[in-house]
């Protein structure tokens, strides 16, 4: 029945994201992400009517992503088995050049991260709420953008004694609460990886890559993702505990309580 045709808007869209973050001693992160997508693909109209305006097939701008996460809690940088717990924000500010790359509004996302790892194992958590507009967009079952809940979850192990290689799982969901049922399909989207990343000879350079099946019909759902990416991530140990500050790290402090005394 040309009457029920799904109408296929966007069906294919290949993004770049240009990422850059920064550590401030070693308890605080800023971060930034600005996107764009190279390609964008989708089908005529049905005969039974278009229900949104075609895609635009060139390349686009999207929304630029500012962020900033900071450790509450945690274990020492050169624990063999770690844990953090974190809070994290993102802005996305209304950059996007086209319909279909962007909100068009300001959105905000705050969230509380734990992770850890031993040395073969790492794992991450995090939860949170992000608010953006309310929007109905249009079928015969309208569907739903707004605020609502994000959760993810992620793990892994590594595959040698340093570290370089890691393979691991991935799922997130992303539930609309405004004006929307908490689980229905038509206002949720989650995603499902498989991913793989390798520190070549040990870093700073790093490679890695991710696939796997969408779940759900929210806007922006996709029925699979494959992601690519290459880095430069250069570390600096952190610096040695040292609870009394006088300079001396605890595991060489005869006296770790004594501070230094302030003339």
């Amino acid at each position: 029945n040309a009457a029920q045709q799904d109408d296929l808007v966007v069906t294919d869209q290949l993004w770049l994201h240009a990422l850059a973050s920064f550590s401030i001693l070693h308890r605080f992160v800023v971060h930034a992400d600005i996107p764009f997508t190279a390609f964008q693909a989708g089908a005529d109209a049905p005969l039974s009517g278009a229900t949104a305006p075609r895609v635009d097939p060139s390349a686009a701008f999207g929304d630029v992503r500012l962020g900033a996460r900071g450790k509450l809690v945690g274990t020492a940088e050169d624990a063999a088995v770690q844990a953090n717990l974190a809070l994290s924000s993102m802005v996305w500010l209304p950059t996007a050049s086209e319909g279909y790359t962007g909100d068009g509004s300001v959105r905000v996302a705050l969230s509380l991260v734990a992770d850890g790892s031993t040395p073969r194992l790492y794992w991450s958590w995090s939860g949170g709420a992000r608010i953006r507009p309310l929007v109905k967009l249009p079928g015969a079952l309208p569907s739903r953008t707004g605020a609502g809940l994000y959760l993810g979850f992620a793990a892994g192990v590594f595959a040698d004694e340093a570290r370089r290689f890691a393979i691991g799982a991935e799922a997130a969901v992303d539930l609309t609460l405004d004006g929307a049922n908490l689980f229905d399909p038509r206002a949720g989207v989650a995603h499902l990886l498989l991913t793989g990343h390798h520190r070549i000879a040990g870093g700073p350079f790093e490679i890695g890559a991710a696939f796997g099946p969408g779940v759900g019909q929210g806007a922006g759902a996709a029925e699979y993702r494959l992601i690519g990416f290459v880095g430069y991530a250069p570390t600096r140990a952190a610096p040695p505990p040292d609870e009394d500050e006088d300079g001396i790290p605890d595991k060489a402090d005869a006296c770790v309580e004594d501070r230094k005394s302030v003339v």
